[in-house]
């Protein structure tokens, strides 16, 4: 089998016409349950998934643009070259646009372009229905304000992120690996046409003023104090759900607790970045939201939605 493609550039017909020519061999030569050994560089073969999924961790169509962008943004700007906090600002501001004229400039020279990259760069539809409640993987979120007319608490969420310590005026980086606790605000739900994301807008406490440790090692969180309001938003499928109960002992601060993963979560074998199983809730629909243990896969997976937003 040719694997002259494993080189190429991922963004080249070349990669994925290897790609399927590979899944095919894959299936066709007796591996079990639908699943073969990824060979992308973070599974590494530890890991088997579905066609799908493997072909999601091989492409990953965005991520070499990000680096295109920066080494961009470091010849553009030689006097920010080591600058890492305004690149990435800079990056964040101008790489939509960016990225735009790169695939149009990539057409227009008659290269073949992955739809997925196409749909990308024109952006999400500027419709943007917006949701009380959403379904990520067997577990139901929350808007605050929904929860405030419920018993049941789904609005809280931690999300694993990097981020860049500097401390006082020096400008060395440091990146370290950091929980960051909020609350849901609102739910956006992305078209990209051919596929759509969900994101949650939130409140993010603040790492330094909002969060501490009790001598019991348990963290509590201060819901007030807000940090980050320039960044709100994450992917539904980063988050993970916690909830915050008020410690008696301190007025104002909350006390985290994390759900267990085992037996809360509807656990997939596919469950991964590429592999995201998503289902609506609305209250209009379901007045009561069943247990989530009792939703079967296939359970509405559309509801009405709450209103719409117009993206400028």
């Amino acid at each position: 089998m040719n694997r002259s493609w494993v080189k190429a550039d991922r963004r080249t017909r070349k990669f994925a016409d290897g790609v399927d020519e590979l899944l095919l061999f894959a299936f066709e030569n007796g591996y079990d349950e639908n699943k073969i050994s990824c060979l992308c560089m973070r599974c590494a073969h530890s890991k088997s998934w579905s066609a799908r999924v493997v072909k999601n961790h091989l492409f990953q169509h965005v991520m070499p643009f990000f680096d295109e962008h920066m080494s961009f943004l470091m010849s553009k700007f030689p006097e920010h070259e080591n600058d890492a906090i305004w690149l990435k600002n800079m990056q964040n501001d101008t790489f939509p646009n960016w990225f735009k004229e790169k695939i149009d400039l990539d057409l227009n020279a008659g290269e073949e372009v992955p739809e997925e990259l196409r749909w990308i760069a024109d952006g999400p539809n500027k419709d943007v229905p917006t949701f009380s409640g959403y379904k990520v993987n067997g577990v139901t979120f929350s808007t605050k304000d929904r929860d405030d007319t419920r018993q049941v608490q789904c609005s809280g969420v931690c999300v694993q992120a990097d981020t860049m310590i500097v401390e006082g005026n020096d400008k060395n980086i440091e990146h370290a690996s950091q929980l960051f606790y909020g609350v849901i605000t609102s739910i956006w739900e992305l078209d990209y046409e051919n596929f759509r994301i969900p994101i949650f807008r939130c409140k993010w406490v603040d790492l330094n003023r909002g969060t501490k440790v009790d001598d019991l090692g348990y963290v509590l969180v201060n819901l007030n104090r807000l940090g980050f309001l320039n960044d709100p938003f994450v992917l539904a499928k980063h988050v993970k759900q916690v909830c915050y109960i008020d410690d008696p002992l301190e007025k104002l601060w909350s006390v985290v607790l994390k759900l267990p993963e085992k037996n809360y979560y509807e656990v997939n074998d596919e469950e991964d970045e590429g592999s995201v199983e998503v289902q609506l809730e609305n209250e209009c629909f379901v007045p009561n939201l069943p247990d989530v243990d009792l939703l079967e896969e296939d359970y509405s997976y559309m509801r009405d939605v709450d209103e719409q937003i117009l993206l400028s």
